[in-house]
């Protein structure tokens, strides 16, 4: 734990002077040593994806050669003219939150698993992992009934129910009404859910009262999380649908 918590240091110190930073190969090795099958334990919102245009934006100076463009469902495109070795980018690559998804040699036939070695003409790069965005006015949770009354007297922290996969402790949000609902009657419905078996209930939350909003990876169209607390204050019931 100790050589992970040190790591996080470095790589929070990187990342935070990445413009200049002379660690890109240092970072990229170290990660590499911790990642267990491609992925990295410690990594949500701990280690997270850079911001796309200011990723855009700095490959595009460390690398003049390259063409890059933010396609429309968010994927980074990338042209590599003269074709050059994907050593050359790949540790700022990995260091920004970002993976090859697919690559191409003579700009017909297309692959999703590179070598470092290879010599794309263009190639794609999607996030790896979440990255914070900027917090809209209004937000919206959906919660079991169960909690009512626990959240509208302390508010919500990342503890306050049940959680669906393996990461840290979280608040999931989003900025649409109707998907917040969605999932609420998703969870409803869900057999031998004892957390949300007696309903569930949609609350607005005040962006001022919320630090670091993450994108989520499963959810990039209005999916968000914070792992900070949110106060009473900035939580207004606005929806209850319980289940008699």
């Amino acid at each position: 734990m100790g050589n992970a918590f040190k790591f996080l240091l470095e790589y929070n110190d990187y990342i935070k002077n990445i413009e200049d930073s002379d660690k890109d190969n240092y970072i990229y090795n170290e990660i590499l040593k911790i990642s267990k099958f491609g992925r990295l334990p410690i990594a949500e919102g701990l280690i997270f994806t850079y911001p796309t245009n200011k990723s855009v934006s700095l490959l595009s100076r460390r690398f003049p050669e390259l063409k890059i463009e933010i396609d429309e469902d968010g994927e980074i495109f990338i042209e590599n003219q003269p074709p050059q070795e994907l050593s050359k980018y790949l540790p700022i690559i990995t260091n920004l939150g970002y993976f090859i998804s697919k690559y191409t040699i003579d700009g017909e036939e297309w692959f999703n698993k590179s070598k470092e070695t290879d010599k794309p003409v263009a190639f794609y790069i999607e996030a790896k992992y979440d990255h914070e965005v900027d917090i809209p006015k209004i937000l919206y949770h959906a919660s079991p009934i169960k909690l009512k009354n626990k959240i509208l007297k302390w508010g919500l922290s990342p503890k306050s129910g049940s959680k669906l996969s393996d990461h840290p402790d979280r608040i999931y949000l989003t900025d649409d009404i109707n998907k917040a609902i969605e999932f609420g009657e998703y969870l409803k419905g869900e057999e031998n859910n004892e957390w949300y078996q007696n309903g569930y209930c949609i609350y607005s939350i005040n962006g001022n009262g919320v630090s670091k909003l993450y994108s989520d990876v499963n959810l990039r169209e209005g999916g968000f999380y914070t792992m900070n607390n949110i106060k009473v204050d900035d939580i207004k019931l606005i929806k209850e649908v319980s289940i008699l």
